[in-house]
């Protein structure tokens, strides 16, 4: 899901002006649907499925979240930012399934995706936080 949601996501994100809408939007969605398999409110079977909307909501949101950091990134800075930002994706790429990990070893599963839908929040917070940094442009919360 993730794959053609980055398709979509691009053509979204070269049509749309405001990319923080997409970001916020796909990231609730995805962080809803990571609520709603952690509070087991599904059976097993629709598990499946959700996982796709969860991959599809990332994948839509990347390259607007491409864009925000290219338009919050002052001039002459673009390599220094990108090596920040990927770093810190690297970086929870790697602590994350470790994290989670314990969670699964503890009997947790369900603890996983409320943790995942956590992250999802955070990372909606910070979209809010780089869209107000962004210069004349208000932010979306307005």
């Amino acid at each position: 899901g993730t794959a053609g949601g980055m398709l979509f996501g691009g053509y979204l994100a070269s049509r749309f002006a405001a990319p923080e809408r997409t970001v916020v939007i796909c990231l609730f969605v995805s962080a809803l649907m990571s609520v709603i398999i952690g509070a087991e409110l599904v059976s097993a079977t629709l598990i499946p499925t959700l996982f796709i909307v969860i991959g599809i909501g990332l994948g839509i949101a990347a390259p607007s979240r491409d864009l925000m950091i290219r338009s919050a990134t002052p001039q002459g800075a673009s390599g220094r930012v990108y090596g920040i930002v990927y770093s810190g994706i690297d970086l929870g790429a790697s602590v994350g399934p470790l994290a989670f990990g314990i969670l699964l070893d503890a009997g947790r599963p369900n603890w996983l995706f409320l943790g995942v839908a956590f992250i999802q929040c955070l990372i909606i917070f910070t979209a809010f936080r780089v869209a107000g940094s962004i210069p004349n442009r208000p932010a979306a919360a307005s």
